[in-house]
Protein backbone atom coordinates (compact mmCIF):
# COMPACT_ATOMS: atom_id res chain seq x y z
CA UNK A 1 0.00 0.00 0.00
CA UNK A 2 1.32 3.06 -1.02
CA UNK A 3 2.11 6.31 1.43
CA UNK A 4 -1.19 8.29 -0.06
CA UNK A 5 -3.50 4.73 0.78
CA UNK A 6 -1.89 4.59 3.98
CA UNK A 7 -2.67 8.03 4.85
CA UNK A 8 -6.14 7.80 3.82
CA UNK A 9 -6.72 4.72 5.89
CA UNK A 10 -5.61 6.47 9.19
CA UNK A 11 -7.84 9.46 8.31
CA UNK A 12 -10.45 7.55 7.86
CA UNK A 13 -10.17 5.69 10.89
CA UNK A 14 -9.94 8.72 12.99
CA UNK A 15 -12.94 10.40 11.74
CA UNK A 16 -15.15 7.10 11.60
CA UNK A 17 -14.76 7.00 15.36
CA UNK A 18 -15.31 10.62 15.34
CA UNK A 19 -18.37 9.70 13.89
CA UNK A 20 -19.37 7.18 16.35
CA UNK A 21 -18.35 9.44 19.71
CA UNK A 22 -21.10 12.22 18.45
CA UNK A 23 -23.60 9.59 17.45
CA UNK A 24 -23.23 8.11 21.18
CA UNK A 25 -23.48 11.66 22.58
CA UNK A 26 -26.68 12.68 21.20
CA UNK A 27 -28.33 9.95 22.29
CA UNK A 28 -30.88 11.68 25.45
CA UNK A 29 -29.29 10.93 28.53
CA UNK A 30 -26.40 9.08 27.34
CA UNK A 31 -22.81 10.35 26.98
CA UNK A 32 -19.45 9.36 27.08
CA UNK A 33 -17.36 9.93 30.39
CA UNK A 34 -13.72 11.84 30.46
CA UNK A 35 -12.58 14.06 27.28
CA UNK A 36 -15.17 11.78 24.96
CA UNK A 37 -17.66 13.67 26.53
CA UNK A 38 -16.79 17.27 25.51
CA UNK A 39 -16.71 16.27 21.68
CA UNK A 40 -20.47 17.74 20.83
CA UNK A 41 -21.24 20.29 18.42
CA UNK A 42 -24.12 21.49 21.61
CA UNK A 43 -22.27 24.56 23.54
CA UNK A 44 -22.58 23.82 26.97
CA UNK A 45 -23.84 20.08 26.13
CA UNK A 46 -27.23 21.25 27.25
CA UNK A 47 -29.07 20.31 24.48
CA UNK A 48 -27.89 16.90 22.53
CA UNK A 49 -29.30 15.31 19.62
CA UNK A 50 -30.13 15.92 16.47
CA UNK A 51 -27.05 18.06 15.48
CA UNK A 52 -24.76 15.49 16.71
CA UNK A 53 -26.56 12.53 15.24
CA UNK A 54 -26.79 14.54 11.61
CA UNK A 55 -22.87 15.65 11.88
CA UNK A 56 -22.07 11.52 12.90
CA UNK A 57 -24.04 10.44 9.99
CA UNK A 58 -21.99 12.86 7.51
CA UNK A 59 -18.86 11.93 9.49
CA UNK A 60 -19.44 8.00 9.12
CA UNK A 61 -19.99 8.40 5.09
CA UNK A 62 -16.80 10.21 4.81
CA UNK A 63 -14.57 7.82 7.10
CA UNK A 64 -15.93 4.74 4.57
CA UNK A 65 -15.08 7.06 1.34
CA UNK A 66 -11.59 7.26 2.77
CA UNK A 67 -11.38 3.65 3.53
CA UNK A 68 -12.50 2.38 0.30
CA UNK A 69 -10.25 5.15 -1.45
CA UNK A 70 -7.12 3.78 0.60
CA UNK A 71 -7.64 0.11 -1.07
CA UNK A 72 -8.60 1.43 -4.23
CA UNK A 73 -8.76 4.51 -6.55
CA UNK A 74 -11.44 3.82 -8.48
CA UNK A 75 -15.27 4.94 -7.96
CA UNK A 76 -16.06 1.58 -8.32
CA UNK A 77 -14.06 0.87 -5.04
CA UNK A 78 -16.61 2.98 -3.08
CA UNK A 79 -19.88 0.63 -4.63
CA UNK A 80 -17.30 -2.29 -3.94
CA UNK A 81 -16.66 -1.30 -0.21
CA UNK A 82 -20.20 -0.57 0.54
CA UNK A 83 -21.75 -3.69 -1.03
CA UNK A 84 -19.51 -5.69 0.67
CA UNK A 85 -19.47 -4.03 4.45
CA UNK A 86 -22.48 -1.24 4.43
CA UNK A 87 -24.86 -3.99 5.57
CA UNK A 88 -22.70 -5.06 8.54
CA UNK A 89 -21.90 -0.99 9.12
CA UNK A 90 -26.17 -1.11 9.45
CA UNK A 91 -26.52 -3.95 11.70
CA UNK A 92 -23.69 -2.79 14.24
CA UNK A 93 -26.03 1.14 13.88
CA UNK A 94 -29.30 -0.76 14.24
CA UNK A 95 -27.73 -3.15 17.20
CA UNK A 96 -26.52 0.15 19.16
CA UNK A 97 -30.03 1.82 19.30
CA UNK A 98 -31.51 -1.40 20.43
CA UNK A 99 -28.94 -1.49 22.85
CA UNK A 100 -29.41 2.21 23.99
CA UNK A 101 -33.43 1.60 24.18
CA UNK A 102 -33.25 -1.32 26.89
CA UNK A 103 -31.01 1.04 28.98
CA UNK A 104 -27.31 -0.54 28.11
CA UNK A 105 -26.00 2.82 27.25
CA UNK A 106 -27.07 3.96 30.15
CA UNK A 107 -25.43 6.62 32.51
CA UNK A 108 -24.95 3.78 35.13
CA UNK A 109 -23.62 1.19 31.93
CA UNK A 110 -21.53 3.39 30.04
CA UNK A 111 -20.01 5.33 33.10
CA UNK A 112 -18.52 4.37 36.60
CA UNK A 113 -18.24 6.15 39.86
CA UNK A 114 -14.95 7.88 40.41
CA UNK A 115 -12.58 10.47 41.97
CA UNK A 116 -9.84 12.36 41.96
CA UNK A 117 -8.10 15.15 43.50
CA UNK A 118 -4.77 16.70 43.82
CA UNK A 119 -2.55 17.42 46.67
CA UNK A 120 -2.51 18.04 49.54
CA UNK A 121 -6.22 17.18 49.33
CA UNK A 122 -7.38 13.56 49.18
CA UNK A 123 -10.98 12.36 48.33
CA UNK A 124 -12.51 9.60 50.30
CA UNK A 125 -16.15 9.61 49.35
CA UNK A 126 -18.52 11.73 47.71
CA UNK A 127 -22.16 11.45 47.10
CA UNK A 128 -25.10 13.11 45.49
CA UNK A 129 -28.52 12.85 47.50
CA UNK A 130 -32.10 14.27 45.89
CA UNK A 131 -33.55 15.33 49.34
CA UNK A 132 -35.85 18.53 50.42
CA UNK A 133 -31.83 20.34 49.69
CA UNK A 134 -30.01 18.50 46.50
CA UNK A 135 -26.91 17.72 48.12
CA UNK A 136 -23.35 17.40 46.50
CA UNK A 137 -21.28 15.81 48.72
CA UNK A 138 -17.19 15.84 49.24
CA UNK A 139 -15.52 14.53 51.52
CA UNK A 140 -12.12 15.84 51.43
CA UNK A 141 -9.05 14.78 53.76
CA UNK A 142 -6.38 17.03 53.96
CA UNK A 143 -2.95 14.64 53.32
CA UNK A 144 -0.48 17.78 53.00
CA UNK A 145 0.84 17.20 56.24
CA UNK A 146 -0.03 21.02 57.40
CA UNK A 147 -2.96 23.12 57.93
CA UNK A 148 -4.75 24.83 55.79
CA UNK A 149 -8.14 26.90 55.14
CA UNK A 150 -10.33 26.60 52.41
CA UNK A 151 -11.21 29.79 50.78
CA UNK A 152 -13.02 28.74 47.64
CA UNK A 153 -14.91 25.24 46.24
CA UNK A 154 -15.93 26.15 42.86
CA UNK A 155 -17.80 22.85 40.18
CA UNK A 156 -16.44 23.27 36.96
CA UNK A 157 -19.34 22.52 34.40
CA UNK A 158 -21.12 20.03 36.01
CA UNK A 159 -23.11 17.79 34.10
CA UNK A 160 -26.38 15.76 34.94
CA UNK A 161 -27.33 13.16 32.36
CA UNK A 162 -24.85 15.17 29.63
CA UNK A 163 -26.74 18.50 30.11
CA UNK A 164 -24.92 21.53 32.15
CA UNK A 165 -26.25 21.60 35.27
CA UNK A 166 -27.26 25.34 36.61
CA UNK A 167 -28.59 25.25 40.53
CA UNK A 168 -31.17 28.62 39.68
CA UNK A 169 -31.35 29.45 43.39
CA UNK A 170 -27.37 29.02 43.24
CA UNK A 171 -25.32 26.72 45.15
CA UNK A 172 -24.49 27.58 48.66
CA UNK A 173 -21.88 25.85 50.26
CA UNK A 174 -21.49 24.27 53.86
CA UNK A 175 -18.69 22.99 55.67
CA UNK A 176 -18.79 19.89 58.11
CA UNK A 177 -17.18 20.97 60.58
CA UNK A 178 -17.37 24.53 59.80
CA UNK A 179 -13.79 24.69 61.30
CA UNK A 180 -12.24 22.86 58.34
CA UNK A 181 -12.95 26.52 56.31
CA UNK A 182 -10.49 28.44 58.62
CA UNK A 183 -8.49 25.35 60.52
CA UNK A 184 -7.98 22.16 58.33
CA UNK A 185 -5.77 20.18 60.42
CA UNK A 186 -3.65 17.77 58.59
CA UNK A 187 -5.00 14.21 58.76
CA UNK A 188 -8.69 15.41 59.44
CA UNK A 189 -11.78 15.20 56.67
CA UNK A 190 -14.08 17.63 55.68
CA UNK A 191 -17.16 17.39 54.47
CA UNK A 192 -18.09 19.87 51.81
CA UNK A 193 -22.06 20.08 50.93
CA UNK A 194 -23.02 21.85 47.72
CA UNK A 195 -26.46 22.53 48.63
CA UNK A 196 -29.26 23.69 45.86
CA UNK A 197 -32.91 23.54 46.73
CA UNK A 198 -34.70 24.04 42.94
CA UNK A 199 -34.97 20.61 42.94
CA UNK A 200 -32.94 20.14 39.40
CA UNK A 201 -31.33 16.94 40.67
CA UNK A 202 -33.06 13.76 40.79
CA UNK A 203 -32.46 10.22 41.79
CA UNK A 204 -31.08 7.96 39.07
CA UNK A 205 -29.14 10.69 36.83
CA UNK A 206 -25.26 10.87 36.07
CA UNK A 207 -23.56 13.20 37.72
CA UNK A 208 -19.72 14.54 36.82
CA UNK A 209 -17.96 17.52 36.86
CA UNK A 210 -14.22 18.74 37.14
CA UNK A 211 -13.98 20.98 40.53
CA UNK A 212 -11.41 23.63 41.97
CA UNK A 213 -10.54 23.70 45.63
CA UNK A 214 -8.51 27.34 47.00
CA UNK A 215 -6.83 27.53 49.42
CA UNK A 216 -3.85 28.79 51.81
CA UNK A 217 -1.70 27.62 54.19
CA UNK A 218 -2.36 28.68 57.47
CA UNK A 219 -0.46 31.80 58.69
CA UNK A 220 -0.28 32.78 54.65
CA UNK A 221 -1.87 35.02 52.34
CA UNK A 222 -1.31 32.87 48.86
CA UNK A 223 -3.76 30.75 47.31
CA UNK A 224 -3.17 27.84 45.66
CA UNK A 225 -5.66 25.45 43.64
CA UNK A 226 -6.37 21.89 43.74
CA UNK A 227 -8.45 20.53 40.86
CA UNK A 228 -10.42 17.09 40.85
CA UNK A 229 -12.95 15.36 39.12
CA UNK A 230 -15.73 13.38 40.17
CA UNK A 231 -18.39 11.10 38.53
CA UNK A 232 -21.42 9.59 39.98
CA UNK A 233 -24.75 7.77 39.80
CA UNK A 234 -27.19 9.82 41.50
CA UNK A 235 -28.98 7.80 44.54
CA UNK A 236 -32.01 9.65 46.39
CA UNK A 237 -34.10 9.19 49.70
CA UNK A 238 -37.13 10.09 47.84
CA UNK A 239 -37.64 7.05 45.27
CA UNK A 240 -36.06 4.49 47.35
CA UNK A 241 -32.30 4.70 46.93
CA UNK A 242 -29.51 5.16 49.10
CA UNK A 243 -30.80 5.31 52.97
CA UNK A 244 -28.53 7.40 55.66
CA UNK A 245 -27.03 5.35 58.25
CA UNK A 246 -28.23 5.41 61.79
CA UNK A 247 -25.46 6.41 64.85
CA UNK A 248 -25.57 5.02 67.90
CA UNK A 249 -23.19 3.86 70.90
CA UNK A 250 -22.66 2.92 74.44
CA UNK A 251 -19.91 3.19 76.85
CA UNK A 252 -18.34 1.13 79.97
CA UNK A 253 -17.58 1.54 82.66
CA UNK A 254 -21.41 3.14 83.00
CA UNK A 255 -19.25 5.54 85.43
CA UNK A 256 -16.55 6.74 83.97
CA UNK A 257 -13.51 8.10 86.04
CA UNK A 258 -10.19 10.64 85.17
CA UNK A 259 -7.26 8.69 83.97
CA UNK A 260 -9.45 5.68 82.77
CA UNK A 261 -9.75 4.06 80.04
CA UNK A 262 -13.79 4.54 78.65
CA UNK A 263 -14.53 1.62 76.22
CA UNK A 264 -17.26 3.08 73.31
CA UNK A 265 -19.17 0.38 71.55
CA UNK A 266 -20.79 1.51 68.30
CA UNK A 267 -21.77 -1.87 67.26
CA UNK A 268 -25.78 -0.73 67.68
CA UNK A 269 -25.01 1.56 64.56
CA UNK A 270 -26.24 0.29 61.12
CA UNK A 271 -26.92 1.36 57.54
CA UNK A 272 -30.29 0.25 56.73
CA UNK A 273 -28.99 0.08 53.02
CA UNK A 274 -25.74 -0.77 52.78
CA UNK A 275 -22.47 -0.65 54.82
CA UNK A 276 -20.98 2.04 57.19
CA UNK A 277 -17.31 2.67 56.45
CA UNK A 278 -15.78 5.24 59.06
CA UNK A 279 -16.65 5.99 62.66
CA UNK A 280 -15.63 9.35 63.54
CA UNK A 281 -15.32 10.04 67.78
CA UNK A 282 -15.28 13.53 69.09
CA UNK A 283 -14.46 13.46 72.40
CA UNK A 284 -15.82 16.57 73.21
CA UNK A 285 -18.39 17.65 70.47
CA UNK A 286 -16.36 20.91 69.82
CA UNK A 287 -16.48 20.33 65.86
CA UNK A 288 -13.16 18.82 65.94
CA UNK A 289 -12.93 14.95 64.95
CA UNK A 290 -10.20 13.53 67.33
CA UNK A 291 -10.04 9.76 66.21
CA UNK A 292 -11.58 7.91 62.94
CA UNK A 293 -11.57 4.31 62.24
CA UNK A 294 -13.69 1.92 60.58
CA UNK A 295 -13.75 0.09 63.51
CA UNK A 296 -16.93 -0.47 65.86
CA UNK A 297 -15.37 -0.04 68.85
CA UNK A 298 -12.80 2.78 70.30
CA UNK A 299 -11.12 3.80 73.57
CA UNK A 300 -10.62 7.15 75.23
CA UNK A 301 -9.16 8.63 78.44
CA UNK A 302 -10.44 11.59 80.21
CA UNK A 303 -8.21 14.10 82.23
CA UNK A 304 -10.21 15.90 83.99
CA UNK A 305 -13.27 15.96 85.93
CA UNK A 306 -16.14 17.14 83.57
CA UNK A 307 -19.69 16.32 81.74
CA UNK A 308 -18.47 15.65 78.27
CA UNK A 309 -21.13 15.48 74.57
CA UNK A 310 -19.32 13.35 72.89
CA UNK A 311 -20.31 12.92 69.17
CA UNK A 312 -20.44 10.23 67.04
CA UNK A 313 -20.44 10.57 63.39
CA UNK A 314 -21.23 7.28 61.38
CA UNK A 315 -20.43 7.18 57.13
CA UNK A 316 -21.58 5.05 54.62
CA UNK A 317 -20.22 4.44 50.90
CA UNK A 318 -21.48 7.07 48.89
CA UNK A 319 -20.62 9.89 51.78
CA UNK A 320 -24.19 10.12 53.96
CA UNK A 321 -24.05 10.56 57.54
CA UNK A 322 -25.64 10.38 60.93
CA UNK A 323 -24.81 12.30 64.03
CA UNK A 324 -25.26 11.08 67.70
CA UNK A 325 -24.18 12.39 71.22
CA UNK A 326 -24.22 11.18 74.80
CA UNK A 327 -23.39 13.24 77.10
CA UNK A 328 -20.97 11.57 79.57
CA UNK A 329 -20.61 13.20 83.21
CA UNK A 330 -16.76 11.78 83.90
CA UNK A 331 -16.07 11.79 87.79
CA UNK A 332 -13.13 11.49 90.19
CA UNK A 333 -12.83 7.41 91.26
CA UNK A 334 -14.22 8.81 94.77
CA UNK A 335 -17.31 9.53 93.53
CA UNK A 336 -18.48 6.66 91.95
CA UNK A 337 -18.73 5.27 95.41
CA UNK A 338 -19.32 8.37 97.54
CA UNK A 339 -21.78 7.84 100.41
CA UNK A 340 -21.07 11.31 102.15
CA UNK A 341 -18.44 13.70 101.12
CA UNK A 342 -17.11 17.46 101.92
CA UNK A 343 -14.00 19.32 100.80
CA UNK A 344 -15.13 22.39 102.65
CA UNK A 345 -14.50 24.27 99.53
CA UNK A 346 -17.73 23.77 98.07
CA UNK A 347 -20.22 25.37 100.68
CA UNK A 348 -23.69 26.96 100.39
CA UNK A 349 -24.17 29.96 102.93
CA UNK A 350 -21.18 29.60 104.33
CA UNK A 351 -22.25 25.71 105.48
CA UNK A 352 -20.42 22.93 104.13
CA UNK A 353 -21.95 21.06 100.92
CA UNK A 354 -22.13 17.15 100.78
CA UNK A 355 -20.45 16.41 97.91
CA UNK A 356 -22.21 12.73 97.35
CA UNK A 357 -25.23 14.38 96.32
CA UNK A 358 -27.16 12.44 99.19
CA UNK A 359 -28.14 16.03 100.72
CA UNK A 360 -26.15 15.62 104.05
CA UNK A 361 -25.16 18.80 104.26
CA UNK A 362 -23.86 20.59 107.37
CA UNK A 363 -24.68 23.25 109.59
CA UNK A 364 -21.87 24.83 111.88
CA UNK A 365 -22.15 25.68 115.53
CA UNK A 366 -20.58 27.87 117.86
CA UNK A 367 -16.54 28.37 117.10
CA UNK A 368 -16.44 25.65 113.67
CA UNK A 369 -15.60 28.03 111.13
CA UNK A 370 -13.41 26.75 107.77
CA UNK A 371 -9.60 27.94 107.30
CA UNK A 372 -6.89 27.23 104.89
CA UNK A 373 -6.05 23.56 105.54
CA UNK A 374 -4.43 20.43 104.25
CA UNK A 375 -6.25 20.70 100.47
CA UNK A 376 -8.01 24.28 100.16
CA UNK A 377 -10.46 24.72 103.27
CA UNK A 378 -10.30 22.84 105.87
CA UNK A 379 -13.17 22.65 108.95
CA UNK A 380 -11.74 23.91 112.53
CA UNK A 381 -13.31 23.27 116.01
CA UNK A 382 -12.08 25.72 118.72
CA UNK A 383 -12.30 23.36 121.75
CA UNK A 384 -14.98 25.17 123.28
CA UNK A 385 -18.38 24.10 124.32
CA UNK A 386 -21.31 24.38 121.61
CA UNK A 387 -18.50 24.15 118.66
CA UNK A 388 -19.69 21.22 116.11
CA UNK A 389 -20.57 20.21 112.65
CA UNK A 390 -24.51 18.90 112.67
CA UNK A 391 -25.16 16.54 109.74
CA UNK A 392 -28.67 16.40 109.92
CA UNK A 393 -30.89 13.47 109.83
CA UNK A 394 -29.02 10.39 108.61
CA UNK A 395 -31.81 8.07 108.49
CA UNK A 396 -31.39 6.23 105.62
CA UNK A 397 -27.45 5.79 106.07
CA UNK A 398 -26.27 2.29 107.47
CA UNK A 399 -22.85 1.90 108.69
CA UNK A 400 -23.41 -1.40 109.72
CA UNK A 401 -20.70 -3.12 107.72
CA UNK A 402 -19.50 -2.55 103.72
CA UNK A 403 -18.03 0.97 104.43
CA UNK A 404 -15.12 3.31 104.99
CA UNK A 405 -13.88 6.36 106.39
CA UNK A 406 -11.26 8.76 105.39
CA UNK A 407 -10.20 12.08 106.39
CA UNK A 408 -7.53 14.17 106.99
CA UNK A 409 -6.44 15.65 111.00
CA UNK A 410 -4.55 17.99 112.62
CA UNK A 411 -4.86 18.06 116.35
CA UNK A 412 -3.73 20.98 117.86
CA UNK A 413 -3.77 19.81 121.52
CA UNK A 414 -3.47 15.99 122.86
CA UNK A 415 -7.38 16.00 124.16
CA UNK A 416 -10.04 13.34 123.54
CA UNK A 417 -12.43 13.98 120.85
CA UNK A 418 -15.08 13.27 118.40
CA UNK A 419 -14.17 13.48 114.25
CA UNK A 420 -17.40 12.31 113.46
CA UNK A 421 -20.45 10.26 115.41
CA UNK A 422 -23.58 8.95 113.93
CA UNK A 423 -25.75 6.98 116.37
CA UNK A 424 -28.82 7.54 119.12
CA UNK A 425 -26.95 6.36 122.13
CA UNK A 426 -24.05 7.18 124.49
CA UNK A 427 -21.01 5.89 124.32
CA UNK A 428 -22.05 2.05 125.74
CA UNK A 429 -26.06 2.39 124.50
CA UNK A 430 -27.69 2.25 121.26
CA UNK A 431 -26.98 2.06 117.86
CA UNK A 432 -23.87 4.09 115.99
CA UNK A 433 -20.61 4.36 114.39
CA UNK A 434 -17.83 7.09 116.17
CA UNK A 435 -14.51 7.35 115.70
CA UNK A 436 -12.50 9.63 117.88
CA UNK A 437 -9.03 9.77 119.65
CA UNK A 438 -8.80 8.13 122.86
CA UNK A 439 -8.16 9.28 126.33
CA UNK A 440 -5.90 6.83 127.60
CA UNK A 441 -3.19 7.06 124.64
CA UNK A 442 -3.91 10.89 122.81
CA UNK A 443 -2.56 9.76 119.57
CA UNK A 444 -4.55 6.44 118.86
CA UNK A 445 -7.42 6.07 116.88
CA UNK A 446 -10.37 4.83 118.34
CA UNK A 447 -13.51 3.18 116.64
CA UNK A 448 -16.72 2.41 118.32
CA UNK A 449 -19.77 0.52 116.85
CA UNK A 450 -22.88 -0.42 118.96
CA UNK A 451 -25.90 -2.10 117.96
CA UNK A 452 -27.90 -1.79 120.58
CA UNK A 453 -27.33 -4.37 123.06
CA UNK A 454 -23.37 -4.86 122.62
CA UNK A 455 -20.53 -2.74 121.43
CA UNK A 456 -17.08 -2.90 119.46
CA UNK A 457 -13.59 -0.86 120.31
CA UNK A 458 -10.98 -1.12 118.26
CA UNK A 459 -8.18 0.69 119.33
CA UNK A 460 -4.26 0.14 119.48
CA UNK A 461 -2.88 1.16 122.95
CA UNK A 462 0.48 0.50 121.49
CA UNK A 463 0.86 3.69 119.24
CA UNK A 464 0.99 6.99 119.35
CA UNK A 465 -0.06 7.54 115.36
CA UNK A 466 -1.67 10.74 115.52
CA UNK A 467 0.62 13.23 116.86
CA UNK A 468 -0.39 16.93 117.41
CA UNK A 469 0.82 19.78 115.24
CA UNK A 470 1.01 18.07 112.25
CA UNK A 471 -1.90 16.56 109.32
CA UNK A 472 -2.11 12.96 109.00
CA UNK A 473 -4.66 10.81 107.15
CA UNK A 474 -7.12 8.50 108.83
CA UNK A 475 -8.62 5.55 107.01
CA UNK A 476 -11.25 3.56 108.96
CA UNK A 477 -12.74 0.27 106.65
CA UNK A 478 -15.33 -2.12 107.87
CA UNK A 479 -16.06 -5.33 105.89
CA UNK A 480 -19.02 -7.56 105.19
CA UNK A 481 -17.97 -9.68 107.98
CA UNK A 482 -17.50 -6.35 110.22
CA UNK A 483 -13.80 -7.07 110.11
CA UNK A 484 -12.87 -3.36 111.26
CA UNK A 485 -9.12 -2.10 109.38
CA UNK A 486 -7.85 1.41 111.05
CA UNK A 487 -5.12 2.93 108.66
CA UNK A 488 -2.88 5.95 109.80
CA UNK A 489 -0.79 8.01 107.04
CA UNK A 490 -1.79 4.68 104.71
CA UNK A 491 -0.57 2.42 107.03
CA UNK A 492 -2.58 -0.41 108.65
CA UNK A 493 -2.73 0.80 112.35
CA UNK A 494 -5.14 -2.27 114.28
CA UNK A 495 -7.14 -4.98 112.54
CA UNK A 496 -10.00 -5.98 114.71
CA UNK A 497 -13.57 -8.23 114.09
CA UNK A 498 -16.56 -6.98 115.39
CA UNK A 499 -18.52 -9.70 114.45
CA UNK A 500 -20.54 -9.91 117.38
CA UNK A 501 -22.91 -6.98 116.39
CA UNK A 502 -25.68 -7.97 114.53
CA UNK A 503 -27.88 -4.73 114.86
CA UNK A 504 -28.53 -2.24 111.90
CA UNK A 505 -27.31 1.00 111.59
CA UNK A 506 -30.16 3.50 110.55
CA UNK A 507 -32.09 5.92 112.97
CA UNK A 508 -33.87 9.20 113.04
CA UNK A 509 -31.00 10.92 115.05
CA UNK A 510 -28.07 12.91 113.55
CA UNK A 511 -24.83 12.25 112.68
CA UNK A 512 -22.14 15.52 113.70
CA UNK A 513 -18.63 15.95 113.79
CA UNK A 514 -16.16 18.24 116.46
CA UNK A 515 -17.39 17.24 119.86
CA UNK A 516 -17.66 13.98 122.23
CA UNK A 517 -20.65 13.00 123.87
CA UNK A 518 -20.76 10.11 126.27
CA UNK A 519 -22.15 9.55 130.02
CA UNK A 520 -20.37 12.23 131.07
CA UNK A 521 -21.26 14.68 128.54
CA UNK A 522 -19.79 16.87 125.82
CA UNK A 523 -16.06 16.87 125.54
CA UNK A 524 -15.48 19.59 122.99
CA UNK A 525 -12.33 19.21 120.45
CA UNK A 526 -9.47 21.19 119.80
CA UNK A 527 -8.73 19.96 116.06
CA UNK A 528 -9.03 20.68 111.90
CA UNK A 529 -10.44 18.45 109.92
CA UNK A 530 -10.07 18.29 106.08
CA UNK A 531 -11.07 15.88 102.69
CA UNK A 532 -13.82 13.96 104.56
CA UNK A 533 -15.61 11.26 102.76
CA UNK A 534 -17.74 7.93 103.56
CA UNK A 535 -17.69 5.17 100.77
CA UNK A 536 -19.98 2.47 100.68
CA UNK A 537 -17.72 -0.11 99.95
CA UNK A 538 -14.05 -1.07 101.67
CA UNK A 539 -11.70 0.55 100.12
CA UNK A 540 -8.26 -0.65 98.67
CA UNK A 541 -4.86 -0.38 99.39
CA UNK A 542 -4.27 1.56 96.16
CA UNK A 543 -7.51 3.34 96.95
CA UNK A 544 -5.81 4.42 100.43
CA UNK A 545 -2.54 5.26 98.60
CA UNK A 546 -4.59 7.61 96.61
CA UNK A 547 -6.70 9.06 99.27
CA UNK A 548 -3.12 9.94 100.73
CA UNK A 549 -1.33 11.23 98.11
CA UNK A 550 -4.22 13.61 97.09
CA UNK A 551 -4.64 11.96 93.62
CA UNK A 552 -8.08 12.24 92.67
Amino acid sequence: MSGHKKDYLYIGLVILVLSLILMVNSIPGVYLIGPFSKISLSPGYDNPGPGDAIAGLILLGIGILLIAKSRKTRGQASIEFLMTYGWTILAVLVAVGVLAYFGVFSSGSLTSTTSVVSPPFTISSFGVVDSEVDEIVFELGNGGGYTLRITQFELINPRLDGGLLECSSGFNVVYDPIDCQSQFEPGSKCLVKLQCSSGEIKSGDFFNSDFEVTYQKSGGALDSIASGSVSIIVQGEDSGGNQAPISDFGFSPPNPEVNTEVVFDASSSYDPDGTIVEYRWDWENDGIVDYTTTEKTASHMFTIVDTYEVKLTVEDTIGQTDDMIVPIQVNSWIYNSMLFGMNFDDVNGGNPVDLSGNGLDGTLYGGASLVPAKLGNGLDFDGNVGTFMGLGNWNSVDLSSGYSISMWVYRKSDVAGALFKKGNGLASHGRYAQVQFGTSNSGDIDFYMGDGINVCRAINYATDSITSGNWHHIVITVDSTKQVTLYADEGVDLTQSCGALTGTYTDENAAFSGVLKNDGGYLSFDVTIDEFYIFDKVLTTDEIHKLFTLDY
